[in-house]
């Protein structure tokens, strides 16, 4: 029977509008559509949902507005006359949209598409598409086509179709670009233009989905097309075509053509759905528009980890999405290593037990909802849910306490929601909310389960530490270390090693951290015992990776614990244990973790360099380094470029020194200025600031050595740039070395010039530095500090004939003679200035 079309009288729930007046100009559009479903073949293989797909797309068009023709399973004779009355009664009614939808098999051969009847066989059953396309496109305004045809070639190998240009056979897969179809010809005051979409890239197969199912991409159609409202159909069926790419892990993506002159919008009200899907929905659309945006490198790299680690496509780009566009690491290498993160966590989520043996349906139901939107990337509503779900059992937990034979299960249970919720803040990037739910998870199984608590507990103070340090709040850092030691509480070493080790190891961690902020030997001291704990687990034989990482945490802790306590023999333990590292760490097989050891290794060999004499340690730091600069590539990781190029320019810059060579002192400078060419200001100001005190260093020690203020102008201007940023409140430490250093520059040029009240200020500088440093917390800065100071104290004394400053600087100088008695040091230059000190004020005194 043929097909009737009725054009409906109402007017249709579609506009276009005019490119250049997009918020005018509207114009509704009445329009027809003809589905197409064939399921049914007679001789080739049956497709089980091309019928459901038809069915489907009729009821959804029919919502939006369209008269609707549903063909299903048509024979060569009746397929072509479906087509030609469909062109010819929507040219009758004037209909200003046409739509077809086609899902069933189809080929291209010798250049042409052909939609196949449910009888083809031999040479019949075969209509080609070109011939469709243009006749429609004379016929309506307005013409959208969409093909879910591009299943695999389903007749035999042997088979071709007789064609104009001879016998061709039909391409393996997928459909081709239909000949003929490009940009839009100017087709007169109604002409609109032309949409073709296939639900895979021309020359690629398409998925049929799960029997008595949707394929992916009438599922996507009909999810997304019944949203229309107010948005633009292109941005509709960009969402369509990466909603096809997610649900198919990447395996097939629609691709779409259009010759549209005006942009097209769908008005009709988005499908009724349940409060969940509506949530999900209203973030899964961003998201796939943001996916559509993305480069096809960044795309791989992101199906690349999740393939690895088994985590679906979805929930990895919805993290992408919740970093935020500004935090997004610049280079490809380090959101790489920051994806892998967020994906092995989600799999060992995914591995963990739930234990969400709720009594409460609406609970059960949050959880379950959390669970979906996490899968589709919507990681705001997740949140959500999970919060819904925190307050409805929130209110149970006093009369849970009263319970007796449920109590154990109802808690694990209540804590696997906070547990839950803690790790879609996660995702989120919100680590404080992370540590707060993984807390209050570890207060309902406390007493209940002492593996759960342990692994709470510690997710608690891991998530705690990693908030400390991304806003640098030292409480928070503080707080994470007195965690990690009540975990070892609810974790033994004898039943549970590599929990127990772990523990260890992260306490490590944050001690160091901790320390290293405070200034404070003891914190450090801690900390190298936790490792050396960790160790008696992490043994190289058995899991030399993990004792290799461990060796490197040592290594950090003794070299710091050396900087801050004086105490120098701690750089050599600490190059013993980078040594150690580098015995599983090799350059060949993991360059990453052999650069940070060799890097740490040289750190640790400038130190040493700087406190002994000759330039033995020194010329093996400057060769450490130089041997990272080659592995690390500028174009792939250039804050690690970077900051090898800095580590060089300070061991450059010492070796100068101790050599008295100009030239070696230069090649510190371009060491530094390379370095400032991969570290913007606004993106990265600590090492910024860093490096720029550094490079003010380097230009003193060149000062130094010549007349003139030339170069230690250049030097008081880099290092007041990096004073810019190393504020006291913020950096106390730091502020007070490149004030120190400041005040230094400012002598030397006082002392060229004469100019006393640039020694006044240097004076100042110098002062306000050791309102910061100790000799019990700092005492190799205080001291040197102090030293400088005596000999500022000196000339701005005899600059302004000053007993007082004189005076002074014999107290300061009288009070460093004394620490070193009380240290058995002896410092030549010490007594030098106090007998030149004397020497001034009796020349005062006549």
């Amino acid at each position: 029977m043929m097909a009737i079309y009725r054009i409906c009288s109402l007017a249709l729930a579609l506009v276009v509008v005019l490119w250049a007046t997009v918020a005018a100009g509207a114009q509704t559009l009445k329009g027809v559509a003809l589905v197409i479903g064939q399921s049914k073949y007679e001789s080739i293989l049956a497709l089980a949902n091309a019928g459901n797909d038809a069915k489907a797309m009729g009821k959804l068009l029919e919502d939006l507005g369209f008269t609707v023709a549903l063909a299903s399973d048509r024979n060569g004779r009746r397929l072509a006359r479906d087509l030609e009355n469909f062109v010819a009664d929507a040219a009758d009614e004037k209909a200003d949209v046409a739509v077809v939808y086609y899902s069933g098999h189809g080929i291209e051969a010798g250049g042409e598409n052909f939609l196949v009847a449910t009888d083809a066989k031999g040479q019949e059953g075969f209509l080609p598409v070109s011939d469709f396309l243009a006749a429609l496109k004379a016929s309506v305004p307005v013409s959208i086509i969409l093909l879910d045809a591009c299943r695999t070639n389903p007749f035999p190998p042997d088979f071709s179709l007789t064609l104009r240009v001879g016998s061709v056979a039909p391409t393996a897969s997928g459909l081709g670009v239909p000949r003929g179809f490009g940009e839009a010809a100017d087709d007169g005051p109604q002409g609109i233009g032309m949409v073709i979409g296939f639900s895979a890239a021309p020359g690629a197969a398409a998925l049929d989905g799960e029997p008595g199912g949707n394929s992916p991409y009438a599922a996507a159609l009909v999810r997304h097309l019944a949203a229309l409202k107010g948005v633009e159909f292109g941005q509709v069926m960009r969402m369509v075509t990466e909603e096809v790419y997610l649900k198919t892990r990447g395996r097939q993506r629609p691709w779409l053509n259009e010759s549209l002159t005006k942009f097209l919008y769908f008005g009709g009200e988005p499908a009724a759905t349940d409060s969940v899907q509506s949530a999900i929905d209203g973030e899964r659309r961003p998201l796939l528009l943001m996916i559509a945006d993305l480069p096809e490198a960044r795309r791989a790299r992101v199906e690349e980890i999740a393939n690895a680690q088994g985590v679906a496509l979805d929930t990895l780009y919805g993290v992408l999405k919740a970093l935020g566009e500004s935090d997004l690491p610049q280079d490809d290498e380090s959101l790489a290593r920051l994806l892998a993160e967020k994906a092995g966590q989600l799999a060992q989520f995914r591995e963990e037990r739930t234990a969400l043996a709720s009594d409460d349906p609406d609970v059960r139901k949050l959880a379950d909802a959390a669970d979906r939107a996490i899968a589709e990337g919507a990681m705001g509503a997740a949140r959500v849910f999970l919060d819904d779900a925190k307050t409805r059992i929130a209110a149970t937990r006093g009369t849970l306490d009263r319970l007796t034979a449920e109590v154990r299960d109802k808690r694990i249970a209540n804590a696997a929601i906070f547990a839950k919720s803690a790790k879609a803040a996660f995702l989120s990037f919100d680590y404080r909310s992370a540590a707060a739910d993984f807390g209050e998870a570890f207060d309902w199984v406390e007493n209940t389960d002492r593996d759960l608590a342990w692994r709470y507990l510690w997710s608690q103070a891991l998530w705690q530490m990693a908030h400390g340090e991304e806003n640098g709040d030292t409480e928070a850092i503080a707080g994470a270390s007195a965690l990690f030691e009540k975990a070892l509480g609810y974790v033994s070493r004898e039943a549970s090693p590599a929990d127990w080790a772990q523990t260890q190891s992260d306490l490590a961690v944050s001690l160091r951290k901790l320390g290293e902020i405070r200034g404070d030997a003891n914190l450090l001291q801690r900390a190298a015992d936790a490792n050396r704990q960790a160790l008696t687990v992490r043994n190289r034989v058995d899991m030399p990776e993990k004792w290799a990482a461990t060796q490197m945490n040592l290594g950090n802790v003794l070299a710091t614990l050396a900087l801050v306590s004086g105490d120098t023999a701690n750089y050599y333990s600490a190059v013993t244990a980078y040594q150690e590292a580098l015995k599983v760490y090799t350059v060949e097989e993991s360059p990453a973790d052999w650069s940070n050891a060799q890097t740490n290794l040289g750190i640790t060999l400038a130190q040493i360099g700087n406190l002994s004499d000759g330039t033995f340690f020194l010329e093996q730091a400057v060769a450490a380094f130089e041997a990272v600069i080659v592995v690390r590539d500028p174009e792939n990781v250039p804050l690690d470029w970077a900051a090898a190029q800095g580590n060089l320019g300070s061991t450059l810059a010492s070796l100068g020194d101790r050599r008295n060579d100009r030239e070696t002192l230069m090649k510190a400078v371009a060491a530094y200025e390379a370095a400032l060419t991969m570290l913007p200001r606004d993106r990265v100001p600590a090492r910024w600031a860093r490096i720029q005190n550094n490079l003010g260093d380097a230009w003193r020690l060149i000062g130094k050595r010549e007349s003139g203020t030339e170069a230690l102008e250049k030097a008081l201007g880099a290092l007041e740039n990096s004073r810019q940023l190393r504020t006291r409140e913020a950096v106390p430490l730091q502020w007070a070395l490149v004030t120190a250093n400041i005040g230094n520059v400012r002598v030397m040029m006082a002392e060229r010039t004469g100019d006393k009240d640039l020694m006044v200020a240097a004076i100042a500088d110098q002062d306000a530095a050791l309102e910061v440093f100790s000799p019990q917390r700092q005492p190799r800065q205080w001291y040197l500090i102090s030293r400088e100071l005596v000999r500022s104290l000196g000339v701005a004394g005899q600059m302004k004939s000053s007993r007082a400053l004189l005076e002074r600087a014999l107290r300061v100088a009288r009070g460093l003679e004394e620490y070193n008695a009380q240290t058995k040091s002896s410092d030549t230059a010490v007594v030098t200035a106090i007998g030149e000190i004397q020497a001034a004020l009796k020349k005062l005194k006549k």
